[in-house]
């Protein structure tokens, strides 16, 4: 559960795009996080992280997030 919650945090709301909310504070999500973009953490660090363990939860959760950072 808490795994899901940290790379939903990551990922953000689905239609947030930096176009869509340029420097805007009051967006409620900020994309990234000491300089680094959260959804580029999330694809390139975290997934492969996760996706070493071979249990069938985890597995399922990197295929969701993978469709959703789409």
């Amino acid at each position: 559960a808490r795994l899901r919650e940290v790379a939903s945090e990551l990922l953000g709301p689905l239609r947030w795009s930096a176009a869509s909310h340029p420097d805007d504070p009051s967006a409620g999500w900020n994309p990234t996080c000491l300089g680094i973009d959260k959804r580029l953490l999330l694809r390139h660090e975290v997934l492969r992280e996760i996706s070493r363990s071979r249990t069938p939860g985890n597995q399922q959760l990197v295929q969701e997030l993978l469709e959703l950072c789409k």
